[in-house]
């Protein structure tokens, strides 16, 4: 970490199910390290879309106020 980034303020995760018109914020949370005690980060979360009009055009978005976080990587999963 270059610094400690707040979740859910620093970092905003959003999902939409219908191709980019409406998003959701996710509730991320710290899920631990890739390996050991320091580096890399896993952040999780989940977001309810059932209130979001029909579709399956998934899209995620994410909004950083802090310029010092490096994102690595994200995985977007629905059922």
């Amino acid at each position: 970490d270059v610094t400690t980034p707040t979740l859910n303020t620093d970092i905003v995760a959003s999902v939409s199910r219908d191709g980019g018109s409406n998003f959701t914020n996710v509730t991320l949370t710290d899920s631990g390290y890739v390996t050991g005690s320091s580096g890399q980060r896993i952040l999780t979360g989940q977001a309810d879309v059932s209130g979001q009009p029909a579709g399956q055009s998934m899209r995620w978005k994410l909004a950083l106020a802090n310029q010092t976080v490096k994102i690595h990587g994200v995985s977007l999963q629905w059922s």
